[in-house]
């Protein structure tokens, strides 16, 4: 599909294009936890506060601003892909974000006492992390190589690293800091597999 979208329009409006088909594809879930966790991350106030904003449904303006940049950042570097990786890309692109929140949702408390990330998070394994992580590398190293290795690693840092400042922030991780973590952990991905190649 991104061959096809390339070749009869301009690269970042195949770029639109196809970020509009993976989020809905996705039912928007991942952008709907980066608006939450945007708005109560920068709302200041206590944590209580801020987990009370992300239980809002409406969306404010720096939730507002994050989809925003999020989709024209994915936009912009989904229409930048080479012809020769962008299958490779597209198809690991979600698999190292989904398995990168894995990380910090392993390494950090809930911030709740309940909420539909709860199971998720506290029935999480070593195990699963270390199987769902192996079959990841595997798979990158064998259709990106080292580049796709190399990527694949900075999104893991990323992942770990934003999970523990939200975790701080906010009292711990949620199913909303989730969501925020894939998308962030999507842009990076794609930023360092283009920069590195």
């Amino acid at each position: 599909m991104h061959a096809a979208a390339v070749a009869i329009l301009p690269p970042l409006v195949a770029g639109i294009i196809l970020t509009g088909v993976l989020a809905f594809l996705s039912g928007g879930l991942h952008l709907d936890g980066l608006a939450d966790t945007a708005d109560a991350f920068f709302s200041g106030g206590s944590v209580q506060k801020k987990l009370r904003i992300m239980k809002d449904s409406r969306i404010g303006a720096m939730g507002a601003i994050a989809v925003s940049l999020c989709l024209f950042m994915k936009a912009a570097l989904i229409g930048s892909l080479d012809g020769s990786i962008a299958f490779g890309a597209l198809l690991l692109m979600p698999a190292a974000s989904r398995c990168c929140l894995l990380l910090p949702a392993f390494a950090f408390r809930y911030g709740r006492d309940t909420g539909t990330g709860r199971p998720f998070i506290t029935a999480l394994s070593l195990r699963t992390v270390v199987v769902a992580s192996g079959a990841t590398l595997i798979v990158t190293g064998g259709v990106l190589g080292l580049h796709g290795l190399a990527s694949l690693t900075l999104t893991a840092v990323t992942a770990l690293g934003v999970g523990r400042i939200l975790s701080r922030n906010l009292g711990g991780m949620t199913g909303d800091t989730l969501g925020a973590v894939n998308e962030l952990g999507e842009i990076v991905f794609l930023t360092a597999l283009l920069i590195l190649r």
